[in-house]
């Protein structure tokens, strides 16, 4: 009577399932599994709810599940190395659900599926909270005001000063550019916490623009401005990143941003709804 059964009892209970249900527990066991595993796959898929799609016909981007692994890594007790060990072969941007119960299974090696269902439940609250922390920030402190002087507009009755051409990848940053503008883009988009950016995360924020850039586009400006060669930009790199990034779509970061937020809620909002 104590709420909770052991391992012999559960024997019993599985063998009183068996004979009910006419299901080996082998089967069970089968069934069990690869309803954890579409847990895990729903928990990083974004649904398209104008066009719903069953289990067999729905992707996940690459580039989430590696967040989701790697935000939940240290909670399973995996190193950074055994996820990248993991992920070193995959060469297809979208995975369907066979492809991602398979490499789940090798990075898991034997630990419970129910434990990692856990880590990713927290992983998923963990990518939610610290998007809703960096927006809210940016409400409070690069609103309509902040913005407005990003996008260079001068104030009534004042010429609108022209910014100056950066000379190269460490000009300083642009008059009519409020740096805040650059920190709460920074700060949204560091998806991990890091205080770095991957190339990833860049791809992620330029696909929101209305007419998003050729990827080779943004992997030659972020491989231009990765000056010590680590692979990820910091803040200071960000910086002649925007200004180029800038240039090279005709669009301020202020508006920039506008458009990753809005996408950001969209996301937000398709990964809480349960109806």
């Amino acid at each position: 009577g104590s709420g909770d059964i052991d391992s012999e009892e559960f024997l019993g209970l599985c063998r009183a399932l068996q004979k009910l249900t006419k299901v080996s527990v082998r089967d069970m066991i089968m069934m069990y599994t690869r309803k954890q595993y579409a847990k895990l796959f729903n928990l990083v898929y974004v649904e398209d709810k104008a066009h719903p799609q069953p289990l067999e016909s729905r992707t996940i981007a690459f580039k989430d599940l590696k967040i989701f692994m790697d935000t939940s890594a240290g909670m399973l007790s995996i190193s950074s190395a055994d996820v990248g060990k993991v992920l070193k072969d995959v060469d297809a941007e979208q995975l369907d659900f066979d492809t991602f119960s398979d490499l789940i299974q090798k990075m898991i090696r034997g630990k419970s599926i129910s434990v990692v269902v856990h880590a990713f439940e927290e992983a998923k609250r963990i990518r939610l909270e610290s998007r809703m922390k960096a927006y809210q920030k940016f409400e409070g402190t690069a609103g309509p005001a902040a913005r407005k002087g990003a996008a260079g507009t001068a104030s009534p009755g004042v010429p609108a000063e022209e910014p100056s051409k950066p000379a190269d990848k460490k000009s300083e940053v642009t008059k009519t550019t409020d740096i805040d503008i650059f920190s709460e883009a920074f700060a949204l988009m560091d998806s991990r916490g890091g205080g770095v950016l991957s190339l990833d995360n860049v791809y992620e924020f330029c696909e929101a623009l209305p007419d998003p850039p050729a990827q080779s586009v943004v992997r030659k400006l972020y491989n231009q401005f990765d000056e010590d060669g680590s692979g990820d930009i910091d803040s200071d790199e960000f910086l002649g990143f925007c200004q180029a990034l800038e240039k090279a779509v005709g669009t301020s970061v202020a508006d920039m941003l506008a458009h990753f937020t809005k996408a950001m809620y969209k996301r937000l909002f398709e990964l809480v709804d349960e109806g």
